[in-house]
């Protein structure tokens, strides 16, 4: 759960990372130190003001879409320019510690068939081709043979719009929104929130994206949907600007707004209408967190997992693995990982070489399909989209663009969305 009221700032502040965290060590070569991070710093702030320009427009671009769902809608299209050719496998080889390298310097591969948006050219790039997108959409989903997206600018009362679009990503209508949109596994329905009458009146919209009837649940103000908890239930945020405080609740079938048993989470980072469960921090330790994997069925264990070792994103489409990072960063994780979600056990770790010159972090990871994670990585000044397999494999499925303290990829449900 994000910890400020709305989205916009909140997501800046969690994306717009390039540094490696100070305390990481694998074992080839010395911990960073204090200096090289203050270098970093420095190098930062001087690409700031280009980058805050960008807030309100396209700087914030994210794809919402169901992992292995290819995007080969007609319209507004044109081959895609920014994929990289294939090129020959390599065996992967791994850190002395068993991590593998996480690092721009692998073999190329296919586009993922989940897409990504190119920030700067406000393009959603997919497998069969490369859509122009129609202004500063912080995220989209296909929708009734068309689209659904949320638009980010000076709109009335909380600075976002969410938009239907045609086939052709002509607006069809928008209303007042915030920042979160989400999808079920199976990409059958689509949920997200509006805010009527200058934000007095909200709703949870939940929505089955073939365009029939969506239910709608009224809820309070500040609500954000976190995902599906149920094929047809809603797992839905109260930020209370008052007290700082975050509860949670479920938007049901049945029009009714329910509590849910996520007392304890100071942020969720992923909850799964496969299984009932969601992850997320229970912990700040200061240099360190721990977090949790529960069960939302009373009838069953809370407690499934807990662990210090990773802070704990999003669930596969399966409901089998989490996507894990560094137990605690303070701009961008220098790990990534695939984790067993019955158990937090790793399937697979990429880490950063700890040598600054070499020095990488995620700034967004998601879920290609049930066994294959997709992350924006940035190393040395440079940005691409990297495709990670559970046996270590990894390629480059997008172009290279310079990059610092910029945003250029976003991805299906990135990492700094919730």
């Amino acid at each position: 759960m994000n910890d400020t009221p709305q989205g916009l700032p909140r997501e800046l502040s969690r994306q717009l990372h390039a540094q490696v965290d100070a305390t990481f060590d694998h074992g080839d070569g010395a911990p960073l130190t204090l200096d090289d991070v203050k270098g970093k710093a420095r190098s930062i702030r001087r690409r700031r003001t280009a980058l805050a320009a960008g807030v309100g427009a396209a700087a914030m671009l994210a794809v919402i879409l169901p992992a292995g769902l290819a995007l080969d809608d007609p319209g507004n299209n044109r081959p895609s320019p920014a994929a990289p050719s294939p090129s020959e496998a390599v065996e992967p080889t791994p850190n002395p510690d068993g991590t593998f390298p996480l690092t721009l310097d692998v073999p190329e591969g296919e586009v993922p068939r989940t897409g990504y948006i190119a920030g700067d050219a406000r393009q959603l790039v997919t497998p069969d081709a490369t859509f122009d997108l129609p202004g500063d959409f912080l995220q989209i989903a296909p929708y009734d043979d068309g689209w659904v997206g949320i638009r980010g600018g000076g709109y009335r009362p909380l600075g976002y719009q969410v938009v239907v679009l045609d086939s052709d990503l002509q607006e069809l209508s928008a209303v007042s929104s915030n920042a979160s949109l989400a999808i079920s596994a199976d990409g059958s329905r689509v949920a997200w929130v509006e805010a009527r009458g200058n934000g007095g009146d909200w709703t949870v919209v939940n929505a089955p994206v073939d365009g029939g009837e969506p239910m709608r649940t009224p809820t309070s103000a500040n609500a954000q949907v976190e995902g599906f908890i149920a094929p047809d239930t809603v797992a839905v945020s109260h930020f209370d600007e008052a007290t700082g405080d975050t509860s949670y609740g479920q938007a049901g079938p049945d029009g009714e707004f329910d509590a849910i048993p996520f007392e304890g989470f100071q942020r969720v980072g992923g909850v799964t209408e496969v299984t009932g469960l969601v992850a997320g921090q229970t912990e700040f330790r200061g240099d360190s967190t721990c977090s949790e994997v529960r069960n939302t069925d009373t009838a069953q264990p809370r407690l499934v997992l807990e662990t210090c070792d990773h802070q704990l994103g999003a669930f596969s489409p399966d409901g089998r693995w989490l996507i894990g990072y560094a137990t605690y960063f303070d701009l961008g994780s220098p790990t990534v990982a695939i984790l067993d979600a019955a158990t937090g056990d790793p399937v697979v770790e990429y880490a950063s070489s700890r040598k600054p010159a070499e020095s990488a972090v995620v700034m967004a990871a998601a879920w290609e399909d049930d066994d294959t994670v997709v992350a924006v990585v940035e190393q040395g000044g440079e940005q691409a989209v990297l495709r990670l397999e559970a046996d270590g494999t990894a390629t480059r499925v997008s172009d290279v663009r310079d990059a610092e303290m910029s945003i250029e990829f976003f991805l299906p449900q990135h990492l700094f969305a919730q």
